[in-house]
């Protein structure tokens, strides 16, 4: 567990710097990493928090596959919660959003979730 913490300190890090910097992709990057962080220990709340941080930063910078990923990731946390609902929610969102992209590693991406 001592690496997931060390991981999620140097995400939450390098998002400060990124904001400051104001590099948004890496900001939301780095965000969405401490996320994933999160999600290997099983700190869900905290998971959720900081996927939807990122999502909203990558929405506004209309980074489709990142979105898309990002709903995947916030999918696959509530199903980890047996949240189906919402789950199956943002599993939906992310394939409609991976369907536009029309690649075939995009849809892979989701159908393995």
């Amino acid at each position: 567990l001592g690496e997931y913490d060390s991981s999620i300190t140097y995400y939450k890090t390098a998002a400060y710097y990124y904001q400051k910097a104001n590099i948004l992709k890496l900001y939301a990057a780095s965000l969405g990493n401490a996320g994933l962080g999160y999600y290997y220990k099983s700190e869900y709340d905290s998971a959720l928090k900081y996927q939807h941080k990122a999502l909203k930063i990558k929405q506004k910078l209309n980074d489709r596959k990142s979105v898309a990923t990002t709903l995947g990731n916030i999918g696959m946390i509530y199903d980890e919660q047996s949240n189906f609902e919402n789950a199956l929610i943002y599993y939906k969102k992310a394939l409609k959003v991976f369907q536009t992209l029309k690649t075939v590693q995009a849809l892979r991406t989701i159908s393995s979730t």
